[in-house]
């Protein structure tokens, strides 16, 4: 089922706003590894605390490729802290990509208890339009959700 007008406005106004709290929270962002450059392109993971519910983060995700792309697979996970039995999940995602150079996800999520969370790029890879490969390199973000 397609979703209907009314929803896709919400959900872009929903992102939008995570946009602009991320944006805000800059300076709450602990880890710096959270952008990877390489000979393709670059790609990025970060989490922050999204505050319009308690508990919740921001998980931004995605890349940009020096020449256009035609499909992509992604997969990136949350765990919380090091201690993944508490909480793990992975957001696996993929596509065909018509020629863009960029592309990106987010996700807003509740995780069980406040602390430490960890996101991390675990696989990345965009076919390039002549065929080549190009994978992501290792990206994690860190962020103290309350």
């Amino acid at each position: 089922m397609l979703p209907n007008a009314t929803s896709i406005s919400v959900n872009t106004k929903i992102y939008a706003a995570a946009k602009a709290r991320s944006a805000s929270q800059e300076a709450q962002h602990i880890s710096p590894a959270d952008e990877s450059s390489g000979s393709c392109g670059t790609s990025y993971t970060t989490i922050n605390e999204w505050s319009l519910d308690p508990f919740d983060y921001l998980l931004e995700y995605g890349f940009t490729t020096y020449s256009a792309s035609v499909y992509y697979s992604w997969d990136t996970s949350v765990q919380y802290g090091p201690n993944s039995s508490i909480y793990q999940v992975n957001f696996p995602d993929s596509g065909n990509l018509d020629f863009q150079n960029t592309w990106g996800n987010f996700q807003i999520q509740t995780p069980p208890v406040p602390g430490y969370y960890l996101a991390s790029n675990e696989y990345g890879a965009a076919v390039l339009w002549y065929g080549g490969v190009c994978e992501a390199g290792p990206t994690d973000s860190q962020a103290y959700i309350l």
